[in-house]
């Protein structure tokens, strides 16, 4: 008894320090609950002082990245003017100067000490001599014309061939503008055109040039077009220029992304969806193309972009110019200004095949100055690309009936409208799912019956044996029909339950499928209309045409 006092004691004392160290244990788990919440707000704080230090960082970034770019531009310039300066000084006297030819109203010392100084001063520049021999034939010097003709051609063939084009053109002598134009074709390389020659096709969409020149044109023009043609290469390329057209022309917006998900075939119906949403975007795009009938663009406007085009060294600072322009318009965004210079570039330098410097006027229009009947001439020459890319596109699509999925049935529709087809298979469904457990009963009643048949038959000199044995084979009927008839009707709830909760999901689903058959046959209406449009643009009405000249020269 005395030990089992001092054990209850001791259990006393056990049982007073645990309680004492159990409060303490509280102590310290509030403390480090508190501690938590402290460290929790010093995360917050720790986060949000971090999204400040980014936000700052970047702000520096992106301004030390425009400061850098302004500072670029200002370098540039300065070199620009101290290697090219006198580039510009050519180019203003040049304009004065075909000015004042028009007005007849400079003095001829004048233009000879004009003449005297640009050969001082600009040694290697075409646009000098050019200038030199327009001032030699104004004085009516015909050996120093002829001399300073030569030294222009010499350094740059092509230009001056051009300028002299468009001079005899601009004074209204349209038979020495037609052998200088000759002369400017017979230079051109169609696997090397560059945006001068975007001025030829400008002036005769537009009808500056006579009957004669036009036939001149249309016919190398024909010429190279049909030589390009037949290069699998280029053929090839200009598919894909068409074909990545056509890819930034999708405006599907997904609103069948759900039906797709749910169909065995939805990475076909995605691409109908994809595919058909260009067709009228294509279509609105190219008739919006407009023909003016008569063109704003004058000859002195013209000749100003030649004049003005800058020379290829000169080129590469004002490359680095435009890039860094581009990065303070993008308020320092690098990705984004990167992405504009490639693409401006690509048109504005690259020498290009003919076939890619016409699909450039139509795609990439808003980097040309051009008019709306010089893009009209472009689609009527690349029209056969378009209908050929739209065509493989188009082949793509297969309206056929699908199966949507329900995880365990499948429902097949074409446009959705056989909502009766699809209750039908959802009731076949559902009873070979639901009366697969009434076979294992109605299996198991007959073996209970067989076998109790067959006792009874061995019973039968067994008077109390064989009337147990019926008694429990009727019992045994009772108990697997009841249980039959229990399952049937709960099955019955259930299949009914499970019925109205998935022909919602198929009508809906239906519904979807229906707008998506019409939303395919609507936009595929378009295509033959895009077809039929393009087919009747022809490249003749752009450049044979018998109209008067439309285009103003001078003022």
């Amino acid at each position: 008894m005395e030990a089992l006092a001092i054990s209850a004691a001791n259990l006393n004392t056990i049982e007073d320090n645990i309680g004492a160290v159990a409060e303490e244990l509280n102590g310290v788990i509030t403390n480090v609950s508190n501690v938590n919440e402290h460290v929790h707000e010093v995360d917050e704080k720790v986060s949000y002082l971090n999204d400040q230090v980014k936000d700052l960082i970047s702000e520096i970034q992106e301004n030390t990245t425009i400061t850098n770019a302004r500072q670029s531009i200002m370098y540039n310039n300065a070199l620009i003017e101290k290697k090219f300066g006198y580039y510009d000084n050519v180019r203003r006297n040049t304009i004065s100067l075909l000015d004042v030819i028009e007005n007849s109203n400079i003095s001829l010392d004048s233009i000879n000490n004009l003449k005297e100084s640009l050969l001082l001063n600009n040694p290697n520049y075409w646009l000098a001599n050019a200038l030199a021999a327009v001032s030699n034939w104004i004085l009516d010097d015909k050996e120093g014309c002829y001399n300073e003709l030569n030294n222009a051609l010499k350094k740059n063939e092509e230009k001056t061939s051009l300028f002299f084009c468009l001079i005899n053109l601009k004074l209204d002598r349209p038979s020495a503008s037609l052998e200088w134009l000759k002369k400017y074709l017979s230079l051109e390389n169609p696997m090397q055109l560059d945006r001068d020659f975007v001025t030829i096709l400008d002036l005769v969409a537009t009808g500056a040039f006579g009957d004669k020149a036009k036939e001149v044109i249309f016919d190398k023009i024909t010429k190279w077009h049909h030589e390009l043609n037949s290069e699998q290469l280029l053929k090839e390329n200009q598919l894909k220029i068409w074909a990545n057209y056509i890819d930034s022309k999708i405006t599907y917006d997904g609103r069948f992304d759900h039906l797709f998900g749910i169909s065995d075939f939805g990475h076909i119906m995605s691409t109908n969806a994809i595919v058909t949403s260009t067709y009228k975007e294509t279509l609105d795009s190219i008739k919006r193309i407009n023909m003016t009938n008569s063109s704003n663009k004058k000859i002195d406007q013209i000749l100003e972009e030649l004049i003005y085009e800058y020379e290829t060294k000169e080129y590469e600072y004002e490359k680095d110019n435009l890039k860094n322009k581009l990065i303070i318009e993008c308020n320092g965004d690098r990705k984004k200004a990167e992405e504009l210079f490639n693409k401006m570039n690509t048109v504005a330098e690259t020498e290009v095949d003919l076939l890619t410097l016409l699909s450039n006027l139509i795609i990439n229009h808003e980097y040309y100055s051009i008019s709306n009947e010089t893009r009209k001439l472009a689609l009527s020459l690349s029209k056969e690309y378009i209908i050929e890319a739209y065509k493989v596109a188009n082949n793509s699509i297969k309206i056929k009936p699908y199966y949507i999925n329900y995880n365990g049935f499948k429902i097949t529709t074409k446009d959705g409208t056989n909502i009766d087809e699809a209750k039908n298979t959802l009731n076949v469904y559902l009873n070979d799912t639901y009366n697969s457990d009434d076979k294992i009963l109605s299996i198991s009643l007959l073996i209970a019956n067989i076998v109790g048949i067959v006792g009874i038959c061995f019973t039968l000199n067994n008077k109390i044996l064989n009337t147990l044995l019926i008694i429990l084979v009727i019992l045994s009927n009772i108990i697997i029909l009841y249980k039959l008839y229990d399952r049937n009707r709960v099955r019955e709830i259930a299949k009914k339950k499970e019925f109205n909760a998935n022909i919602r999901l198929i009508e809906s689903d239906m519904a979807e499928a229906y707008d998506y058959y019409n939303y395919i046959l609507d936009n595929s209406k378009f295509y033959n209309e895009l077809e039929y449009y393009l087919q009747n643009i022809d490249k003749e009405d752009y450049i044979k045409s018998n109209d008067e000249r439309n285009i103003k020269i001078g003022e």
